[in-house]
């Protein structure tokens, strides 16, 4: 870390499990700030305060997904309640995918990822993350949908419909999509 230095030693507080240290901390290939914080904990702690130590929760009734899940998601919402016409594509979230922390019963988006990421359904989630990575292609300068297609032995459109994406003409230099 270039600019922020090492943690500064504190105390140890016993009701205490993350403290941020700053807000302005820097690395270097990284632009702008970044917060730096100090988890006061093991491997086991921090998989429990995410929602990872469900992991093994069976299924809710009537669900496809359980808490504990890393899921890629193509459409988000900001809410559990919003319809279709409020959909965020993936490619304008920072990240595709989430840890799903919380399946609210009764609602159009029932799987909130990574406590405060979006809300998604059944019909947004495109796999497993581990599953996804293990078959994505992340796209480079100069492709095209259909150089890829190629490339995997499909077509354009099937890579469109599997990753929904609604024209195929636009894809992103860093986009990850699933080949397969």
């Amino acid at each position: 870390m270039a600019g922020a230095g090492p943690a500064p030693s504190v105390k140890y507080w016993k009701t205490m499990a993350l403290w941020q240290w700053t807000s302005v901390g820097r690395i270097d290939g990284h632009e702008g700030n970044l917060d730096c914080s100090i988890f006061y904990g093991d491997a086991a702690a921090w998989d429990k305060y995410i929602g990872l130590g469900n992991i093994n929760k069976p299924l809710v009734s009537g669900f496809k997904h359980r808490v504990g899940e890393h899921v890629v998601f193509s459409t988000c919402y900001a809410s559990s309640t919003d319809p279709n016409s409020k959909a965020i594509p993936a490619s304008q979230m920072e990240k595709n995918h989430g840890v799903i922390t919380k399946i609210q019963s009764g609602v159009r988006n029932p799987y909130l990822l990574d406590k405060e990421l979006c809300w998604v359904n059944d019909g947004d989630i495109r796999g497993l993350y581990q599953e996804y990575t293990e078959q994505s292609y992340v796209v480079k300068s100069g492709d095209t949908l259909s150089k890829i297609a190629v490339k995997y032995g499909t077509t354009y459109q099937q890579l469109a419909k599997m990753n929904g994406i609604k024209n195929p003409d636009k894809i992103y230099t860093g986009q990850k999509i699933r080949v397969k």
